[in-house]
């Protein structure tokens, strides 16, 4: 479940790139709600924080995984357990 009602930003640079996310997702996706994609794009968002991706592979990372829970979510393909990840007990501290 995510973690954050949206992706933080700082009003920094990034801001201007969760925004070109999210007009790119909803440009592709018309028949979603902005709260869909606002939910992927969560989700995304802490799953790449959970594991501790590189600053500089995020928001590609994030912009994929948050495409395809849309694709899902508009009925487009079958989800794909391997595409839907799941927090783990892990023996990394955080």
């Amino acid at each position: 479940m995510p973690t954050t009602a949206r992706p933080s930003t700082g009003g920094t640079k990034a801001g201007g790139e969760w925004e070109r996310i999210r007009g790119r997702l909803a440009s592709h996706f018309p028949e979603l709600s902005e709260d869909d994609i606002v939910a992927e794009l969560v989700h995304a968002h802490d799953s790449v924080d959970y594991v501790g991706m590189p600053e500089e592979e995020r928001l590609e990372l994030i912009e994929f995984m948050a495409r395809y829970g849309l694709l899902v979510r508009a009925g487009r393909v079958s989800p794909s357990d391997r595409l839907d990840p799941e927090r783990h007990a892990s023996p990394r501290r955080r």
